[in-house]
């Protein structure tokens, strides 16, 4: 197990993590499957706070495979973070053909599948935060069916764990789409290169 963990430590340092980042319970006895009688730690969300109204040369269009009516997906890549719970926060916007918005600030539970609403957003270009209690299972078809694939494509990787920042704007840049300067700064995310 230890030489695992090594390994796999060594490859987060060569695609630009540091293996001082790693959250050492990821590798602990445990951790992917408790034994017979051995409980994990109870899970307790952390605390959320809204982040500023997305701003367009933060969006990120992404692609959404579903049957309805079509809608733009814009990912607010200013908005992004992981909590010490290890929630990826986003604030995502829905825009109808008739240029019309709804605009969510959410959290992705990776492990368990779920989201919640924080806030919405209003006429003022405000975020009014949401009371929600319960996270909820994503679902894949309609209009909402964007958060698996936002979470499969960007945000979670097949361990059910969240990508670094780092590896969520990576994974965006590879796709091609977001516009960078000519010192490869991100124009969304100052510094990133």
């Amino acid at each position: 197990m230890q030489r695992l963990a090594a390994f796999l430590a060594a490859g987060l340092v060569s695609f630009g993590g540091h293996a001082d980042d790693i959250d050492s319970d990821v590798f602990g006895k445990g951790k992917w499957q408790p034994e017979e009688g051995e409980d994990l730690p109870e899970w307790k969300e952390g605390n959320t706070f809204l982040p500023d109204y997305p701003q367009e040369k933060n969006l990120f269009p992404f692609e959404v495979d579903y049957a309805g009516p079509r809608y733009r997906y814009l990912l607010d890549v200013a908005s992004l973070s992981i909590g010490r719970d290890k929630v990826v926060r986003y604030s995502v916007i829905l825009e109808s053909e008739s240029g019309a918005r709804n605009v969510y600030h959410e959290g992705i539970h990776c492990r368990k599948k779920k989201y919640k609403t924080y806030a919405i957003g209003t006429s003022d270009r405000t975020f009014r935060r949401m009371n929600a209690k319960e996270w909820k299972p994503w679902r894949r078809g309609g209009v909402f069916g964007y958060r698996p694939q936002l979470a499969d494509r960007y945000l979670c990787n097949n361990l059910g764990y969240a990508y670094s920042e780092y590896e969520i704007m990576s994974r965006l840049r590879s796709v091609g789409t977001m516009d960078f300067d000519e010192t490869g700064d991100s124009l969304a995310v100052p510094g990133f290169q």
